[in-house]
């Protein structure tokens, strides 16, 4: 009788594993610390304030290799994490439950899989001081210094959108391209600002591919995604990784005013900071800004066209236009061997010639 009930219950086991039942609760045998990054002091970050979350960095690679995830899914896991437990929920429970939603696919930042996938290019765009600023003071002189006036939880401001912001958004769309932003704030205040802000009458948040806020953010330790015997790159400061978006890291680029909390400098075009105060006030800085975006816009256009036509990655294309990019042109020409028009030619054909980090 004994083996009979063992036999039948070896075989209950075997159908809910085989079934996918258990799926759901596969979270349940790992604890969420085995995960998560030693905790930074509040210092060292500054959008740490006080949460009433748990605001833990998880190892993604280790979510990735362990748990049977994509890149894209392991960081929307920590991020459905730190909104479970801001909602009241115990870590290891909001961990179990933020694995069962990313296995279903569902993303806050609305950014679809499929879509990533099938797109030529991806642009990635922070949000403070590369399309907007929020935070100035010439705001309070009345409408004509802002754009949106917007209530936020800890008050009013005027936010005044960098020029052509919303030219080289449709400029990408008719190319066929993503746009995504990716900001370093915090969920309220992105969300605030994406559902406010509209583009031909749409909401910005319904216009872009995808939104990904300061919960995106990684951190990275030295042994991350190469085997124990050698040493990676670790990254100390929470910052932006494209390859959420992007693995092979051959059709996204950011534009992004901040260099140091990008990981993937190599595909950063970088921008001068959009500074209100200056735009509405002095006449060159003006004159000035109103070009930065087109002029970011123009070279994906051109990008785009030079990759198809030969055949190679749209980020090669973009390549002398980056900020490691930039670094290698002004080289070769200054060398005098080159003008700047034959040293973009030469590193769209030698890419190797530029440096791949700092």
């Amino acid at each position: 009788m004994r083996e009979k009930i063992k036999i039948i219950i070896l075989i209950a086991v075997w159908l809910l594993v085989g079934s996918g039942v258990g799926d759901a609760y596969a979270g349940e045998q790992y604890n969420y610390r085995d995960f998560t990054l030693a905790s930074l002091p509040d210092w060292t970050n500054k959008y740490s304030g006080p949460n009433s979350g748990d605001m833990s960095y998880f190892k993604i690679s280790a979510l990735v290799k362990t748990l049977n995830l994509s890149r894209l899914q392991a960081i929307e896991l920590q991020n459905h994490f730190r909104d479970l437990t801001a909602d009241g929920v115990i870590s290891q429970k909001a961990f179990e439950q933020a694995l069962e939603r990313v296995r279903k696919f569902q993303f806050e930042s609305r950014l679809d899989p499929k879509k990533l996938t099938s797109a030529p290019f991806i642009v990635v765009f922070d949000m403070d001081e590369t399309l907007l600023q929020q935070y100035y003071s010439i705001w309070q002189k009345g409408p004509k210094y802002y754009d949106y006036k917007i209530k936020f939880r800890d008050g009013t401001r005027g936010v005044s959108m960098a020029p052509g912001w919303d030219k080289i958004m449709k400029t990408i769309k008719k190319l066929n391209g993503l746009v995504v932003i990716y900001s370093a704030n915090t969920d309220d205040v992105v969300w605030e600002i994406v559902h406010t802000v509209t583009i031909d009458g749409e909401k910005l948040s319904q216009y872009v591919d995808g939104v990904m806020t300061n919960s995106y953010l990684v951190l990275q330790g030295k042994y991350e995604w190469v085997p124990r015997s050698k040493i990676g790159s670790p990254v100390v400061i929470p910052s932006k990784d494209l390859r959420f978006l992007d693995e092979t890291l051959e059709k996204a680029i950011i534009v992004d005013d901040n260099p140091g909390p990008i990981i993937q400098n190599y595909n950063l075009r970088l921008p001068k900071k959009y500074q209100a105060d200056q735009y509405y006030t002095n006449e060159t800085a003006k004159k000035a800004y109103d070009k930065q975006l087109s002029e970011v816009a123009a070279e994906i256009v051109e990008s785009v066209g030079y990759a198809e036509k030969n055949s190679i990655p749209f980020t090669q294309a973009y390549l002398p236009y980056t900020q490691l990019g930039q670094a290698a042109l002004n080289w070769l020409v200054k060398s005098g061997i080159f003008t700047r028009t034959t040293a973009i030619e030469y590193i769209r054909s030698n890419p190797d010639i530029v440096d791949k980090k700092f």
